[in-house]
């Protein structure tokens, strides 16, 4: 984090009343960094989400920090960066469990209003009690928190827990055959990657839309000409 970009987290985070836990692996922290931030190589994540006073969590928008806090229920603020992260921030402020920014034209004053509204939100000052089974995308009587708590209970609301499925598809491996497991493989491995691209189908269509313009150039064109010529022959005869 460079420049203007840096200054931005810096003064918003300095006039924030929160505390703030930053992975910072730069080896000299540098001027202006404030009180409040508290910086380190490497953070155990899930334990610092898992804390009661854990209000938020600022993120690029992975996967995996996505389902992390979701997993403990913890509101976002997302500024995606590259890969999926865009995809994963629209849902997040969508379904209402988060803040999305854009990381290019983010401003302090946002930053900090989404703070605010992310850990107080003062629109929401009164609402019910969420139900962890019914949430919907345009329901406006919903804080980020509340919403993320319901989104929180749907995600862990599953067949098996995330570990006992790595343990299930763990031990078939190891006493499923050869033969079994080649069943598992995707079907695209197969495949040259021009069908899997679905290049040849993609073609195939543009040859159907071609096709009649090229039947129809082929049948009018010498017709056209033929005019022209006839036109031209007129013209010379006055």
């Amino acid at each position: 984090m460079v420049g203007g970009f840096q200054e931005i987290f810096f003064a918003a985070f300095g006039n924030s009343t929160f505390k703030f836990i930053w992975k910072y692996e730069g080896e000299i922290i540098p001027k202006g960094m404030p009180g409040n931030v508290f910086t380190a190589k490497w953070i155990p994540q899930q334990s610092v989400l898992s804390h009661p006073s854990c209000k938020g969590f600022i993120t690029h928008g992975g996967l995996g920090s996505i389902h992390e806090a979701m997993n403990f229920g913890v509101p976002l603020i997302v500024l995606p960066i590259f890969m999926d992260n865009d995809c994963n921030a629209e849902r997040v402020s969508r379904l209402g469990f988060g803040i999305s920014l854009e990381v290019t034209r983010i401003t302090q004053t946002q930053l900090e209003t989404a703070i605010r509204n992310l850990t107080t939100d003062p629109r929401y000052s009164t609402h019910s009690k969420p139900n962890p089974f019914r949430f919907h995308e345009t329901n406006p009587f919903c804080s980020y928190s509340n919403r993320m708590q319901e989104i929180s209970v749907a995600f862990k609301d599953r067949q098996n827990s995330p570990l006992e499925t790595a343990l299930w598809w763990t031990e078939k491996v190891l006493r499923s055959s050869d033969f079994d497991l080649s069943l598992l493989r995707p079907l695209g491995r197969e495949q040259e990657w021009y069908i899997r691209r679905l290049l040849d189908v993609w073609a195939f269509l543009l040859i159907l839309i071609i096709s009649p313009i090229v039947i129809l150039i082929y049948l009018f064109l010498p017709i056209a000409l033929t005019e022209a010529e006839s036109s031209k022959k007129k013209i010379k005869v006055k």
